[in-house]
């Protein structure tokens, strides 16, 4: 059995909650899960070695019950009644009565929510980051700094949160912990920690870079890829008399019978498209090897007219261009591509993971239907190993079929073989 953790100050707080529930007749299981709520809040006071009320506290306390719910890591009944008991000792400090909607607690998570979306950490922490920055700046962009620097903001709200004054207090146990609520919220391990080691080693915390080794498990599930609908869906919603409607629809097109990948369909340059021959020739970004991919007629002819009289007059040599001035390199496919998704109706929701990536893995399903072996798939696709290939397989209705098996009738009741 756990010890019991309070806080003294509190207490007197918590009593005038409970006659509240008593009064209101709450059910035995209300109180119960209020006396949970009150241990959280405790313990959150006891971390942060405050051992009186505090509405600034209480305020961190509520962000961090939202985070810990978006974390996956507490209910949403329970993200609720932390919110909710929080109000009213805040209330009850503040002289006001407890009511029983308490619409002071929505009122609260809303802030929460807003304030979570733009939170910065105190001063001391805050200039933590800014001389980090400040040092990134110094070998890399100031976009590249500014994601870095992200990254290590994590930690510090982190350790803001868990009443931890400084870096010197610090646990593996305390970093372990960071990596599994970072993880569970969806950050990739792998690449955070290479971040996070810097972030140590540049504050002097270098010792804790090694003592931690997360296995992480092969992400296998099946993720979303666009229908030939969806597609048509696309190229229908694209004003063909503009430029960028040009633009947008040899990029869909080239898309759709390639399979190629959002980075590389930005970098490659007017060189790598032989338009006579019908093929893109391009080094992977992520493989590094450079494949040759043929493309339909229907392609080359979109992008021929783009070339001709879509394409703006520019010294960058990437066949796909910004159409805003000075018509540089398109820096990420999401700028261009995810306000034609939306066009076209096509819904994108945070997480849903569907977006330019999914007419690679269409490709590989129609592939895969038409009964093209893996390793040829692997090989179109430029993966480097064969087993990748499933993740891209979204099988509908007729491709399950396939799978089902005939069971012997089982007639008069006897098993079949018997």
């Amino acid at each position: 059995m756990t010890e019991k953790k309070t806080i003294r100050a509190l207490e007197e707080a918590y009593r005038a909650v409970f006659q509240h529930l008593l009064v209101h007749n709450r059910k035995p299981s209300t109180f119960e899960e209020y006396r949970i709520a009150y241990a959280k809040l405790c313990d959150f006071y006891i971390r942060h070695r405050v051992s009186s009320y505090d509405p600034v506290v209480s305020e961190m306390f509520r962000r961090y019950i939202l985070r810990q719910h978006e974390n996956g890591m507490l209910s949403l009944n329970y993200r609720r009644l932390c919110i909710r008991l929080s109000v009213y000792v805040d209330n009850y400090f503040a002289g006001r009565i407890l009511t029983a909607r308490n619409a002071d607690s929505r009122i609260a998570e809303r802030y929460c929510k807003l304030s979570l979306m733009d939170y910065e950490p105190s001063a001391h922490y805050r200039q933590m980051l800014d001389d980090y920055s400040r040092y990134l700046s110094l070998s890399m962009s100031g976009a590249k700094a500014g994601y870095r620097a992200g990254k290590a903001k994590l930690l510090l709200c982190y350790m803001e949160e868990n009443g931890k004054a400084g870096l010197k207090d610090l646990s593996v146990a305390d970093l372990a912990d960071f990596y599994a609520s970072a993880v569970a919220s969806g950050e990739s391990y792998t690449a955070l920690k290479s971040h996070i080691d810097m972030f140590l080693e540049y504050s002097g915390r270098g010792d804790l870079s090694g003592g931690i080794s997360m296995k992480v498990r092969k992400n296998h599930e099946i993720l979303p890829a666009f229908t030939v609908p969806e597609v048509n869906m696309m190229l229908l919603s694209l004003d063909r008399e503009t430029d960028e409607g040009k633009r947008d629809f040899a990029m869909i097109m080239i898309a759709s019978c390639t399979g190629i990948r959002g980075c590389d369909i930005v970098s490659i340059t007017l060189d790598d498209a032989d338009l006579e021959r019908k093929t893109v020739s391009f080094r992977q970004k992520k493989t590094g090897v450079r494949v040759t991919l043929p493309i339909t007629d229907q392609a080359a002819a979109a992008t021929a007219d783009y070339i001709r009289s879509g394409r703006p007059e520019t010294a960058s040599t990437t066949l796909f261009v910004s159409h805003r001035y000075p018509y540089g390199a398109i820096p990420h496919i999401s700028s261009v591509f995810y306000p034609i998704m939306q066009k076209a109706g096509i819904d994108k929701t945070k997480g849903d993971k569907k977006g330019f990536h999914s007419f690679r893995r269409m490709l590989g399903g129609l592939l895969l239907e038409s009964g093209t072996d893996f390793p040829l798939i692997s090989q179109i696709l430029g993966h480097s190993d064969t087993s990748t290939v499933a993740r891209y397989m979204p099988f509908g209705r007729e491709s399950l079929e396939i799978c089902v098996m005939d069971f012997p009738s089982m007639g008069d009741g006897k098993e079949a073989g018997s």
